[in-house]
């Protein structure tokens, strides 16, 4: 990557944020530490990451027996893939990741910018799937405050769709996105417009 750039991703190998998920009322559902074990970039279209991630319950209680588990991401001329360990990590961490920020954003965006559409193929065992995400605009560049501390971000929104077997699930997502740092903020939204996770960065 060119020297001094900045992306609107973790660049650093060890870098880690805790992240806490709350419902459509507000009610926290649980947390999670990312923490970024290796990052390998010959450019941003050949990219592998690998994230260890560690869940607690609303209660503070490690969700996987064995603690933490491993994502690997890899980007290759535009397409994603995210490889998670085993189906059953998979089952239980589901509903608790961040959703559409895998995918970068231009380090030169402005406010009303329209992104590429992305597509991300998941691997869960032998589980395969797929996340489209559409729709992709730059709603502003604001000031927001979690309780990590309060940061200048910009704000996107895009549509996603999940395939994996035969579920399907449509959102629209709204991400709260930082320079070196990633999502600070993000809001789902169902088909009918309705909140239904958030998820802060409450640590850094």
């Amino acid at each position: 990557m060119p020297l001094r750039a900045q992306y609107y991703f973790a660049t650093q190998s060890g870098s880690q944020v805790t992240y806490s998920i709350y419902d459509s009322k507000g009610d926290l559902r649980g947390s999670y530490d990312e923490t970024v074990k290796s990052i390998n970039a010959e450019s941003l279209d050949d990219i592998s990451v690998v994230l260890e991630q560690v869940y607690f319950d609303k209660d503070g209680q490690h969700l996987l027996k064995d603690k933490s588990s491993n994502l690997s991401l890899y980007i290759k001329e535009g397409e994603v893939t995210a490889q998670l360990e085993t189906i059953k990590k998979g089952l239980i961490t589901q509903d608790l990741m961040v959703r559409g920020c895998v995918i970068y954003v231009p380090s030169d965006i402005k406010s009303g910018d329209k992104l590429p559409d992305r597509t991300l193929s998941i691997k869960i065992g032998k589980i395969g799937g797929t996340i489209s995400l559409t729709e992709r605009k730059v709603l502003g560049m604001e000031s927001v405050t979690v309780p990590a501390g309060t940061f200048q971000a910009a704000k996107v929104q895009e549509k996603q769709k999940t395939r994996v077997a035969i579920v399907t699930e449509e959102v629209t997502i709204i991400t709260w996105m930082v320079k070196d740092l990633g999502c600070v903020r993000q809001e789902s939204y169902d088909s009918k417009g309705r909140l239904v996770q958030t998820i802060e960065m409450v640590k850094k």
